[in-house]
């Protein structure tokens, strides 16, 4: 499962968490491309926002890493098809904020959970520290610094199913002709399952700006929408 952006992980682990039983689908890439594009997010569900199409770099090798290091299996033994949605941003007052969804469409229902099981292992923390560090620094304009990057988990509200919640705090520092500014870009990734789709919804913002209440709407929308399709 390939990781689209520095903080949508793409890892499988062994445990399965409720939820995952039942009669679900057998893998089609067709029919499961329908299902994830259906279950996205889109224009109509951010009014006001500026809509971009998602072209993470991250992704691939730097998957296989993350995978390897959490003990897990290579994304590209599990997936079937993974769909992104567009990056839609929006600007509040001087901070920004940005939503963006991804599902991917693994083998089986037990895989799924268990990809979402992954992220509540502890080496998932360490793993990113090091790993997305080795990734952004580079990935930086020039005079640009990435600070210590902070990870903690909080448990995401607005869907009834079991849903891990992992916040990355993203420190960068600018100079340019002597002076130095500061940003800092917090990253909330929400990831749950339904059948044999893993869904994620990315919120970043940089300011002062709290989008708890618009993520928890997204992530009942992502929801209902995950379980419809899975009928």
């Amino acid at each position: 499962m390939a990781v689209k952006s520095p903080w949508r992980l793409g890892l499988l682990g062994t445990a399965l968490l409720a939820g995952c039983s039942g009669s679900t689908p057998s893998a089609n890439s067709a029919s499961d491309r329908a299902s994830a594009g259906a279950i996205n997010l889109v224009a109509s569900d951010l009014p006001g926002f500026l809509a971009a199409d998602n072209h993470d770099p991250t992704g691939g090798p730097a998957a296989a890493k993350l995978a390897h290091c959490a003990g897990a299996p290579s994304p590209a033994e599990v997936d079937v098809v993974e769909v992104s949605s567009p990056t839609f941003t929006a600007a509040v007052g001087q901070a920004q904020e940005q939503f963006s969804s991804e599902v991917t469409m693994v083998r089986t229902a037990a895989e799924a959970g268990a990809d979402v099981a992954t992220l509540r292992r502890p080496a998932v923390i360490g793993c990113l520290r090091s790993e997305l560090s080795a990734q952004l620094q580079p990935s930086l304009p020039a005079g640009a610094e990435l600070g210590p990057i902070s990870v903690s988990r909080f448990s995401p509200s607005g869907t009834s199913f079991p849903a891990v919640g992992l916040r990355l705090s993203l420190p960068v520092t600018a100079t340019e002709s002597g002076a130095s500014a500061r940003v800092v870009v917090t990253a909330d990734l929400v990831e749950f399952n339904v059948g044999r789709a893993v869904v994620s919804l990315d919120v970043r913002t940089t300011g002062s700006v709290s989008p708890s209440a618009e993520e928890s709407r997204l992530t009942g929308l992502l929801g209902e929408r995950a379980k419809r399709a899975r009928q």
